[in-house]
């Protein structure tokens, strides 16, 4: 009996907060179609299927036909997510997607998946949902990021105060910690420890625009940008 109470306790609190265990299906599209569009707008010439003059090809699928089937519907997976991080604004839950590739199903049940080359880091994605509001922040992954520095309190004399705002925007590379490493005239630098390389990475982020997150690190270089 006791258990019970308390799970009903917990499902209230839950309830009370705002805090849900899925998304609409209508927000869900939103995130879907925004990871899409900056795939399609980013892709390299290799994953868009053009020849030189910039004309698609005469053979084979082009990137919109395998990342927005006319008859097919995108699989993925939009969680709760379970991890040590909070979001500032507790009005919003995190929520991580994961897409192993674009994986399709089609009405005879047949499935097709496009891994595409110009994208690092392209499996895992967070956001921070308001269920009450349907407002998203777009916080981590390879899609149009949201402005969220409003939401931290960030100074550049205290490279600290930035620990928790990198941890969720680095999200996609798996951080396990984060350090100060130094400071030149236009920004800070950090090394984010990934869990998918097992290295420290080094990103950036600058005094006057703390929404530009990026990889510096020369190992990486130009693989990723967090904020374009």
């Amino acid at each position: 009996m006791k258990h019970i109470i308390l799970f009903l306790a917990l499902l209230l609190l839950l309830t009370e907060s705002g805090y849900s265990q899925h998304l609409n299906k209508k927000d869900s599209a939103v995130i879907l179609n925004n990871i899409i569009s900056y795939h399609i707008r980013y892709a390299v010439d290799a994953d868009i299927s053009i020849t030189q003059n910039r004309v698609l090809s005469a053979d084979g699928k082009s990137i919109f036909q395998k990342l927005m089937p006319a008859d097919g519907q995108l699989i993925t997976e939009i969680m709760p997510y379970k991890g040590d991080l909070n979001y500032p604004n507790k009005n919003y839950q995190l929520f991580t997607i994961h897409l192993p590739g674009f994986k399709v199903e089609y009405p005879d049940g047949m499935t097709s998946t496009t891994r595409l080359i110009g994208f690092k880091f392209d499996e895992d994605y967070l956001v921070a949902y308001d269920s009450t509001t349907s407002s998203i922040k777009f916080i981590s992954g390879n899609f149009f990021k949201s402005r969220i520095t409003q939401d931290f309190e960030l100074d550049n004399t205290k490279p600290k105060s930035f620990y928790q705002y990198l941890m969720l925007r680095c999200y996609a590379m798996h951080p396990l910690n984060i350090r100060y490493t130094k400071k030149d005239e236009n920004g800070i630098y950090f090394a984010v420890y990934s869990k998918i390389f097992n290295i420290d990475v080094e990103v950036f982020v600058r005094y006057d625009d703390h929404e530009m997150v990026k990889v510096t690190d020369d190992r990486l270089a130009g693989s990723i940008t967090f904020s374009r």
